[in-house]
């Protein structure tokens, strides 16, 4: 769930893991498990196969790689979480020595980049969760766009071509907080990373693929008039009283009944606070994930595969079949190279 940029110069998943809290040795030593006999999710990353081989990673997480022992560069008062004693972060850089490679932690550093000399690259801004937009300046913390900016731009180098993760991961945490505002905030800032890496390429040869891994309890109701705030109120519902347009079925934003016979009254809540949280019908710790099918947008070569309704284990095979890469008998079709497929799409 960390809001990440990930390249993947391979067909592999980045970690095995049994538990996705198992992000450093500290998290497989509270869950009662070995380090010594599974690999956690950053070492892997770092000095396995094939995470070692991935040339851009942008994202959050910081202290999973670095040891308990070390103050954080950024936060005096936080520390590793490795137990370990491994700093992952210097391993990467012994690994991937300069020109050529660069390590960053904040926006700035990111931004001033030089790209066309550069061809890997590892930033970690935060020690947990990259900050929403609206901390991002504070925190100097870089957007969604600029890492999706950054990461095209070296990755585009390579003649045989490449494969980009971005994932919005925020749009999820402010879901689960019931903070509307927040949740679509930062699905407008997923959809400029989207139309950044769309202008940055061409559709002859690169195909874009936009989902979700599942959907939320979010409910936008009627009839608020035309032009109305969609963080504001709808109208008023048959006690009198009003209701927003935005609302979630569960979680922390359940605002208790004053009395037996008498609804609560939002008419003066923040609506315009990015913290703000929007009503919820029962109440939950955080707001659970929902059972609707979500969306599939995709254009470019083979996007004619992703039509119709579709389970998700389907599309990794469709990005393989695309790139040439994966079961042998995917590159028999006209469009693969007649030598070995590339190992990057």
């Amino acid at each position: 769930d960390r809001d990440v940029t990930g390249v993947q110069t391979c067909a592999l998943p980045i970690s095995y893991t049994a538990n996705r809290d198992w992000e450093s040795d500290a998290g497989l030593v509270a869950s009662g498990q070995d380090p010594d006999v599974c690999d956690d999710i950053a070492e892997q990353l770092i000095l396995r196969e094939p995470g070692r081989n991935i040339d851009v990673i942008l994202g959050g997480g910081r202290r999973e790689f670095i040891p308990n022992t070390e103050i954080d560069p950024e936060y005096p008062a936080v520390r590793g979480y490795r137990l370990d004693g491994k700093n992952l972060i210097q391993e990467w850089r012994n690994a991937n020595p300069e020109p050529r490679s660069r390590y960053v932690a904040f926006k700035e550093d990111l931004l001033a980049v030089e790209t066309n000399s550069v061809d890997k690259l590892l930033g970690l801004f935060e020690p947990s969760d990259l900050g929403y937009f609206d901390e991002q300046e504070a925190q100097r913390d870089p957007s969604l766009e600029d890492m999706a900016r950054i990461a095209i731009e070296i990755l585009s180098k390579n003649p045989k071509g490449f494969f980009l993760l971005v994932e919005g991961g925020r749009i999820d945490h402010a879901h689960h907080a019931t903070q509307g505002k927040r949740a679509l905030v930062e699905t407008l800032e997923f959809d400029k990373a989207i139309q950044r890496a769309d202008n940055m390429t061409q559709d002859e040869d690169t195909l874009i693929l936009v989902t979700a891994d599942h959907s939320h309890t979010m409910a936008i109701s009627g009839y608020p008039e035309r032009g109305a705030d969609i963080l504001g109120i709808a109208e008023r519902a048959s006690d009198g009283l009003p209701y927003s347009t935005i609302s979630y079925a569960n979680g922390p934003g359940y605002k208790p009944n004053p009395s037996p016979t008498t609804r609560y009254n939002i008419s003066g809540d923040p609506f315009q606070s990015n913290t703000y949280m929007y009503m919820a019908t029962v109440p939950q710790f955080q707001e659970t994930h929902a059972g609707d099918d979500v969306l599939i947008f995709s254009k470019g070569p083979f996007s004619h595969l992703l039509t119709g309704v579709q389970q998700q284990s389907y599309i990794p095979h469709v990005i393989g079949y695309a790139a040439c890469i994966g079961a042998a008998d995917w590159q028999k079709y006209d469009g693969c190279p007649k030598e070995d497929p590339p190992t990057t799409t």
